[in-house]
């Protein structure tokens, strides 16, 4: 689970993706009150096959502004930190 903060507005989201033991994935995704994925949701929980994990994820970030600028920092912090992904 990451927690990432609103560029343009208050308030906070939590991320989470999880692989599960059916081969499926969890994937949750809590706006604050106030921010908008773009289509007028507020909450995302579903368990689904990879590709279409990846599919729902892909749309979220595309149509998120404040959740790009806030994974890009996110990623550029751990490559500060020497978190390269394998």
């Amino acid at each position: 689970m990451i927690k990432v903060g609103e560029s343009l507005a208050s308030g906070t989201a939590f991320i989470g993706v999880a692989p599960t033991k059916r081969g499926l994935v969890d994937v949750f995704v809590d706006c604050a009150s106030g921010s908008q994925l773009g289509d007028g949701s507020y909450v995302v929980s579903e368990v689904l096959p990879p590709d279409q994990a990846r599919e729902l994820l892909t749309k979220i970030i595309l149509i998120t502004p404040w959740l790009q600028e806030a994974l890009a920092l996110s990623a550029v912090d751990g490559w500060l930190a020497g978190d390269f992904p394998n």
